[in-house]
């Protein structure tokens, strides 16, 4: 049995060693049976190498050698990983919010086969994040004039709202914040003219009030958060200023 194959191996060496006879009883079968086992470690080996599961978990299907044999222990442990990478992949795909970091890490992470199903659709997963977040940051570049459209695209965000890195979620939240605060600024200084160019630079209809829950998220690395009743607030003090300005220029 292959088991036994050092005991065989050790015995082939030893005639091998002292040019013995060729008919020695058992010589033959035992050749072929060291044959056999390299060509079966050839296999697993060179799958191994590949990382190709497929066929390391054939060569391991057939394997009849030791279990203690550290090849076959190598295939184990490569099996045991791509189920591992493969565990990570798919909580990161299907984890809501998603959180686009951890997706690319277990993608980064994978070492098998690039067609598997769930690669394939957690590469098409970060490819749409990679696409939203080029249409947040270009959106936000051109704020204020941007941010009804950074509000379309925000609605319903489907990834981690994470203000700490350089992403294109955060380009958003600041470009809102930055409104609020330059039309809290116009209204404060009593600058009707500026007022009026940042409410209508918010596009046909502004209503500062659907901004809150982007304002809400802006936390301390933004300023801190904006509340509602402050929205509120800002909203009336601007119109009233917006319509002092309009009447005084019409005078």
């Amino acid at each position: 049995a292959m088991k036994d194959l050092s005991k065989i191996r050790k015995v082939v060496q030893d005639i091998d060693a002292r040019d013995g006879p060729m008919d020695v009883p058992g010589a033959t079968e035992a050749r072929a049976l060291l044959d056999k086992y390299a060509s079966k470690t050839k296999r697993l080996r060179q799958a191994i190498t590949q990382h190709n599961a497929q066929l390391v978990e054939a060569a391991l299907g057939v394997w009849d050698g030791s279990p203690e044999d550290e090849l076959y222990l190598a295939g184990r442990r490569m099996l045991a990983l791509r189920g591992e990478q493969l565990e990570a992949l798919r909580s990161a795909s299907t984890r809501v919010p998603l959180v686009p970091a951890e997706l690319e890490r277990a993608l980064s992470n994978w070492q098998f086969e690039t067609r598997h199903e769930d690669v394939m659709a957690a590469n098409d997963l970060y490819k749409t994040y990679i696409k939203q977040d080029k249409a947040l940051r270009k959106a936000a570049s051109v704020a204020p004039t941007g941010l009804l459209r950074l509000r379309q695209l925000l609605e319903g965000w489907p990834f981690e709202a994470d203000l700490r890195s350089n992403t294109g979620y955060t380009a958003a939240i600041e470009a809102f914040h930055n409104y609020f605060l330059g039309l809290r600024a116009a209204v404060e200084a009593a600058d009707g003219f500026q007022a009026r160019c940042l409410w209508q630079a918010f596009g046909s209809g502004p209503d500062v009030l659907q901004t809150a829950p982007f304002l809400e998220a802006a936390g301390e690395e933004l300023g801190g958060p904006v509340d509602q009743a402050s929205l509120d607030k800002l909203k009336q003090a601007a119109e009233d200023l917006i319509q002092r300005h309009s009447t005084s220029e019409i005078r």
